[in-house]
């Protein structure tokens, strides 16, 4: 088993970008700089596409809370609705007869 593992470390390491640079594998300068532009293109792409899934889990987060806000906001304006129309309810509930007027009626 020992042996097995021992032979795994000697093989030639996987080839990317920072072994090809580190074994001086002969590439020409321009493959080489064409090859780092890629790699770095390849990162903004995924940068970029990472920031995008940030921005929309922001966005997402921030309508739900802009929804929770509005009918919280409808409650409140009900609730000072009902307790603004209450006195007045009241008021009518407690209006007296009207008072008979003070004029003969005219009978015919």
């Amino acid at each position: 088993m020992r042996s097995i593992l021992m032979s795994n470390q000697h093989q030639l390491p996987k080839m990317n970008l920072f072994s090809l640079i580190q074994a001086e594998v002969n590439i020409p300068s321009l493959h080489l700089f064409l090859l780092l532009q890629v790699y770095k293109v390849i990162g903004i792409i995924k940068r970029k596409a990472l920031i995008k899934e940030l921005a929309d889990a922001y966005h997402n987060e921030c309508l739900a809370y802009c929804q929770e806000l509005l009918q919280l906001q409808r409650k409140w304006e009900e609730q000072q609705y009902i307790e603004r129309k209450t006195p007045e309810d009241a008021r009518k509930q407690v209006v007296t007869k009207p008072k008979p007027s003070k004029r003969p009626k005219k009978r015919l």
